[in-house]
């Protein structure tokens, strides 16, 4: 058994004086972010990998690549 975080987006949009001052009509900032934690005594590298999985080896993963972590910066910009 694990628990992970799987998807964490955070956003902010700025306000009016902002966006006037720059002549624009909005603008947003956001990160997101996917597998960033788990929580696990399992001894591999990731629980939810399972390469030839059978009832002989349950729970083994023989070195399969665990789940990217994957973090993405945007900008969000209406003129």
């Amino acid at each position: 058994s694990y628990i992970r975080l799987k998807t964490l987006n955070f956003g902010y949009k700025f306000g009016s004086a902002i966006t006037k001052k720059l002549k624009i009509e909005s603008l947003r900032l956001y990160v997101s972010a996917q597998n960033l934690l788990t929580f696990t005594n399992y001894q591999g590298l990731d629980p939810e990998v399972n390469v030839f999985s059978s009832a002989l080896t349950p729970g083994m993963d023989y070195s399969a690549y665990p789940r990217a972590k994957t973090v993405t910066f945007g900008l969000d910009i209406n003129f």
